[in-house]
């Protein structure tokens, strides 16, 4: 059995994240306020900047993103990551 990936927020601290829920579900769960809306990749709202590490995007974006930023609502982990919320 595969070791549940690791989140780690930049300031913020590390947790464990499920391979079934979304990195959105994922920092709520541990505590971490984070801004969103439409929770389904539209808005942008839920936008982080992966700084480390994989992921698996389960809706593709439907708007233009920077190079290492991700939709926390749209996104599963493949490794343990390490991110910046702005």
């Amino acid at each position: 059995m595969t070791p549940a990936p690791i989140v780690t927020v930049a300031g913020l601290g590390s947790f464990t994240w499920s391979k079934h829920h979304s990195l959105l579900d994922a920092l709520e769960s541990a505590g971490i306020d984070i801004n969103y809306s439409c929770r389904a990749g539209v808005c942008a709202a839920c936008r982080v900047t992966l700084l480390e590490g994989k992921v698996h995007w389960r809706n593709e974006p439907m708007l233009s993103l920077h190079p290492n930023e991700v939709l926390a609502c749209s996104v599963l982990p493949l490794t343990d990551i390490t991110i910046k919320i702005d």
